[in-house]
Order: structure tokens, then C-alpha cells, then sequence
């Protein structure tokens, strides 16, 4: 089964997840980074992203945490390595785990903090100038932060990887339904 075909029925069944939640939580992000590749990267990574809430935990004293499932698109901007220039793009699915940090334990999170971890399936398409091509199919993951200006938009700082040895170091804003 292509990954296209698993991506989109991992897609419904998170839709279908989500309208039946208890916490139902969509939203939708885009971002910029920075590529870090062995053989040079330059200029600017993007990604858009959209998510879905799918359940969450209350862990007493600990507070909450939050699970969803995430698609996006990366673009990793442009690398050159031994007179050739590299496009990459890919797609990726993945589950997100985001643990708010409760009051009690930092008074100056108040609850707008949490942090983030992600790990996933991801399709990376690197094409060259000079002709050859390949895909990379693998797991990604990342870790970071999230802090809520309100309870409709956050901002983002995470520090993924993608196969191929990809690294991308950004930010992103959230938008929250």
C-alpha cells in the first residue's frame, strides 16, 4: 500500500476519532525553520500542518496531556553538494503528545506552556539538478514548546528530524478550532 493511501486513511480515521472525542481540538499551523543537511542546506524550510485532538489525560497532580495526530508538508529549501543543487519536499504523519505545565508547579507558565514530542511516518522526495532523484521513507520526531497567547493562537518552537538526515530547527504559529 502506498504511503499516500496510508496517509489518507490514517487522516479519516483521525477525523472520525476526533468528531467522536470528548476533548475535541482541531487546528492548523504553518512555519519556518532552518535545514541542517550533511552536505549544505541554504535558504529557509517551510511546513504546514493541521492536527486533531484526539484524547486527553488528566494526570491528578501532574496535570494535563494532550494526544493528537498531526499531517504536514515540509519544504526544505535548497542544498548544494559537489556542483549539484537538491529540492526535497515531503509529507509525514505523526502522533503528538503536548503535557501542560500546571500552575502549582511553575506560577510563571500559568498553564500557556506546555511541551511537545512527535514521532511518526514521514516521505521525504529529493530531486537533483544533474538527474537523479530517490525517496526516503522513515520516522520522524521532534521535541519542543508551545506557549498559548490565547486559547485560539500559540506559537511553537520545535527540533525535528526527517529521513535522510534531515534536522530542522523552527517556529510555527497554531491556529486552534
Amino acid at each position: 500500500m502506498s504511503f499516500f493511501r496510508v496517509a489518507v486513511v490514517v487522516s479519516l480515521a483521525v477525523a472520525s476519532a476526533a468528531a467522536n472525542a470528548e476533548v475535541p481540538g482541531a487546528y492548523v499551523g504553518a512555519g519556518v525553520g532552518v535545514p541542517h543537511v550533511a552536505y549544505g542546506s541554504s535558504g529557509l524550510a517551510f511546513k504546514l500542518f493541521g492536527g486533531a485532538k484526539v484524547h486527553q489525560f488528566d494526570i491528578s497532580k501532574a496535570g494535563k496531556l494532550d494526544l493528537a495526530i498531526q499531517g504536514e508538508y515540509i519544504n526544505f529549501g535548497n542544498s548544494s553538494a559537489r556542483g549539484a543543487s537538491w529540492k526535497q519536499s515531503g509529507f509525514a504523519v505523526a502522533g503528538v503528545g503536548s503535557w501542560v505545565i500546571p500552575r502549582k508547579w511553575a506560577a510563571w507558565a500559568d498553564e500557556k506552556v506546555a511541551v511537545l514530542a512527535k514521532v511518526g511516518g514521514s516521505r521525504v522526495a529529493y530531486s537533483s539538478s544533474l538527474g537523479p532523484s530517490y525517496t526516503a521513507t522513515g520516522v520522524t520526531h521532534g521535541l519542543g514548546a508551545d506557549y498559548s497567547f490565547t486559547p485560539q493562537f500559540s506559537a511553537r518552537a520545535m527540533a525535528e528530524y526527517y529521513p535522510g538526515s534531515y534536522n530542522v530547527y523552527g517556529i510555527s504559529g497554531v491556529f486552534k478550532f
